[in-house]
């Protein structure tokens, strides 16, 4: 074969082999087990919890959708989550019910860490500061962003919540030196 030809075919066994084993990780990237909607109409999404499934036992609902947690820490009404494999902080509460918070509460909102979270236009943790600003419906320091109790960062979407009148976020993105640090994610419900 002449050399040309040779190493035009090595470098198609090559380019074919890197593919191959690109593929797994790309199909990884958009697993629907760690999507985070953002939408105004949608509860509370986070994979495949769905708040609106599980209300009154979200704790029951996130371990059937994301097993059983790392660590879990009561303290009175509410119930810290985590399961620190994929990067997920939950919290809950029971308002002040008699039901156990961590089992039977409902969700309030929770932290996303690790790239493997993605929203519906390929934001994650890890993405650069400029790709959440340019998905953003609010920005991070704008005061008409901000409103208590919510972290703070770009906001990727408004929802309604049950017991107060305007939008609320749903989803922000918060960043730090120049990058995504965490996706957050509230309850569209309330006390």
């Amino acid at each position: 074969m002449p050399p040309a030809r040779a190493l035009t075919a090595t470098l198609a066994t090559s380019l074919l082999a890197a593919l191959a084993t690109a593929a797994p990780a790309a199909a990884g990237t958009s697993d629907p087990r760690y999507r985070v909607p953002v939408t105004a109409a949608t509860p509370a999404t986070i994979g495949e919890f769905v708040e609106s499934e599980s209300s009154g036992d979200a704790g029951v609902g996130l371990r059937a959708a994301f097993g059983a947690p790392t660590s879990t820490v009561r303290r009175s009404s509410q119930c810290f989550v985590r399961w620190s494999r994929i990067g997920l902080w939950v919290e809950l509460t029971n308002y002040g019910q008699s039901r156990h918070p961590c089992t039977h509460g409902y969700f309030q909102r929770a932290r996303l860490l690790g790239s493997r979270w993605y929203t519906p236009r390929g934001l994650r943790v890890g993405s650069s500061t400029a790709a959440a600003r340019s998905q953003a419906v609010c920005g991070a320091g704008r005061p008409s962003c901000r409103r208590p109790g919510y972290a703070l960062g770009y906001v990727l979407g408004f929802h309604r919540i049950d017991c107060a009148r305007g939008l609320f976020p749903n989803v922000i993105a918060a960043v730090a030196r120049g990058r995504v640090t965490a996706l957050w994610v509230y309850t569209h419900g309330c006390e």
